[in-house]
């Protein structure tokens, strides 16, 4: 079952499927996973990002926990703790905080000049 906070965190990446998406079903969670990797998070060179892309391998856990330790995750991801709802609450927000550095990377050329901020420094 996803939380109603999960669902909210989904619905702001613009995962698709976000409000009927539950990542407690294996199969689906692993997809999210892989959506994640390769739209927002983006830890791993394309050519890299295969064992948590192939989502039907025997091996996709293993690839999962190797992954979560790529990203620093402080959460307990072993053994059945790797699907815990705390282990995909940390990767949602991790995902949130990176979408959110992208799009200050792209406002960040914008400035105000000098004048700007005097004319605003004057309407006090």
């Amino acid at each position: 079952m996803t939380s109603v906070h999960q669902k909210f965190l989904l619905c702001s990446l613009e995962v698709p499927n976000a409000t009927t998406l539950c990542t407690s079903n294996d199969a689906e969670l692993r997809q999210l996973v892989a959506w994640l990797e390769q739209k927002l998070i983006r830890q791993y060179r394309p050519d890299d990002r295969i064992p948590v892309s192939d989502t039907t391998s025997e091996r996709w856990l293993q690839a999962y926990q190797q992954y979560l330790d790529d990203l620093n995750c402080p959460v307990k991801h072993t053994g059945a703790a790797l699907k815990s709802p705390a282990v995909m609450d940390w990767l949602l927000h991790y995902a949130v905080d990176l979408m959110h550095g992208d799009k200050a990377k792209v406002l960040s050329p914008l400035s105000i000049s000098s004048s700007t901020l005097e004319e605003l420094g004057s309407q006090k």
